[in-house]
């Protein structure tokens, strides 16, 4: 680790100048249109904002390690955006210049390069990947991780990080889906399985897991704060889904399945969902009918921050993964944010309300824009 890296004092700084700033801007300034249908913060602001998130998750994640046999696995779904973050995350830590426009090019077509801006700035040389399946990015790069932990690598650090309100093209393109919040009140939106749900708001942040291997593990002082014990992707049939809910149920209920498998867990064995929950009226319909295959009557108590923190795309998996953390290490559910359920999903367990929990398998999944589908099963340590 370089001596150079973030300190405590560093931290503190950017988040008590930038965390203000960000809140004062949300209420003020929140657009309708078609481009801003999201909570408007100025493009400045955003930039330096998630350029220093991202360099303190990855600070803080590798507090403590000499490995520098740590790979850098990059789950994101807005390539231009995160590449430019990642170049200025690099180049204002050293203090220099970052010179974007002779880069930008090559952003578009090099979708690694973010990630290897990250692994090279750090001196970690066990390889890099940047991975964009839309909403699954984050858990596709963490299901690579898991098959080389188990295989060949000692160490991996999963990032998953959005800046989704710079693609105004791709916005367009998933309100062309009718997939967007079309209402005016921001303080009642995103509202995941209500009857009111229209859409989701788009979110930004970072966030970031290391995994370790067992053997690391053995020779190593670490206490894990949970264990990855199955993963399970498949692929839907991506354009269907606009005209029937039930397209892509069969697809997402076979990564689900395959995560359970691989884990040797049954489902009656799963302790609690943190769910995908985005408040589409597509997206929500299609992820309970999957629960039911799955579960059929006997699905686990769900709950989930997408309705807190908006759909943040490539972030939420890794995003949701850390909520899944904090509950082990808590013992406390957070309640999903919603009102007046619609009676599609009455037989749902939405969590209103903050429950103790003392169990041992949370699921978390990812249904992606595309036709990706990513589950992952955590088994608490």
């Amino acid at each position: 680790m370089r001596k150079n890296q973030f300190t405590e004092q560093r931290k503190r700084e950017i988040f008590e100048k930038n965390l203000p700033n960000v809140a004062a801007f949300i209420p003020e300034q929140v657009k309708t249109t078609i481009q801003d249908k999201i909570a408007f913060i100025p493009k400045r602001l955003r930039t330096s904002f998630l350029q220093d998130t991202i360099m303190c998750v990855v600070h803080n994640c590798l507090i403590g390690m000499s490995n520098k046999e740590t790979a850098i696995y990059l789950g994101h779904s807005n390539y231009n955006e995160i590449h430019r973050v990642a170049d200025k995350v690099v180049f204002n830590a050293k203090n220099g210049k970052s010179n974007i426009s002779k880069r930008k090019y090559m952003y578009s077509m090099v979708p690694s390069i973010a990630a290897n801006i990250v692994s090279q700035y750090f001196e970690l040389n066990e390889g890099s990947a940047s991975f964009g399946s839309a909403c699954a990015s984050g858990l596709t790069a963490v299901v690579n991780a898991y098959y080389r932990l188990n295989n060949d690598l000692d160490s991996a650090l999963i990032i998953g990080a959005d800046m989704n309100q710079e693609g105004i093209h791709v916005l367009s393109g998933i309100n062309a889906l009718n997939a967007l919040y079309s209402g005016k009140d921001y303080e009642k939106a995103p509202i995941p399985f209500s009857a009111a749900r229209t859409g989701f708001v788009a979110g930004e942040g970072a966030a970031g897991i290391l995994f370790v291997s067992e053997a690391y593990l053995k020779k190593n002082d670490f206490t894990p704060l949970f264990k990855v014990v199955g993963v399970g992707q498949s692929t839907c049939q991506a354009l269907a889904e606009r005209k029937s809910i039930y397209a892509g149920t069969k697809f997402q209920a076979v990564a689900i399945q395959r995560a359970l498998k691989l884990a040797n867990v049954n489902p009656e064995q799963i302790n609690l969902i943190v769910c995908h929950g985005t408040g589409t009226l597509v997206g929500d319909s299609t992820e309970a009918e999957t629960l039911r295959i799955v579960f059929g009557n006997n699905i686990p108590p769900m709950t989930g921050l997408q309705g807190n923190l908006g759909h943040s795309f490539g972030a939420s998996g890794p995003m949701n993964m850390c909520i899944a953390s904090e509950i082990f290490k808590r013992g406390v559910i957070p309640p999903i944010r919603t009102y007046d359920i619609d009676e599609e999903f009455s037989d749902l367990d939405l969590i209103r309300k903050s429950r103790e929990f003392s169990r041992e398998y949370i699921l978390c999944y990812s249904f992606g824009f595309g036709g990706a589908n990513v589950s992952v099963v955590l088994k608490k340590c």
